[in-house]
């Protein structure tokens, strides 16, 4: 099996924390968005229709998506990297043949 890495674009990640940050969502799987990103008034994007939140998810993650792009790169190739190692491992350990 191989397993191929990508940065999700931007507006990929803003449509997946819109499936999530519903209030039809389970707590357990919705409001991490709010922790990582306090400067998001939790309060406010819950009393918004759907359009106007994805605006305001759109103004307010715009500036640290673009900021973050060589952190994303970074952890994508410390992803591929421990892949990799864990390949090796297999290969070495169990005589399996991993592309």
């Amino acid at each position: 099996m191989e397993l191929t890495y990508k940065i999700p674009s931007f507006e990929y990640m803003i449509n997946s924390i819109l499936e999530i940050e519903t209030e039809n969502m389970d707590d357990c799987f919705k409001g991490d968005l709010f922790y990582f990103y306090p400067s998001i008034d939790k309060e406010f994007f819950y009393q918004l229709e759907e359009g106007a939140r994805k605006e305001y998810l759109t103004s307010s993650l715009k500036d640290i998506y673009i900021k973050e792009q060589n952190t994303f790169v970074q952890k994508i190739t410390a992803i591929i990297n421990i892949g990799k190692k864990i390949k090796r491992l297999l290969s070495k350990h169990f005589r399996m043949h991993l592309k």
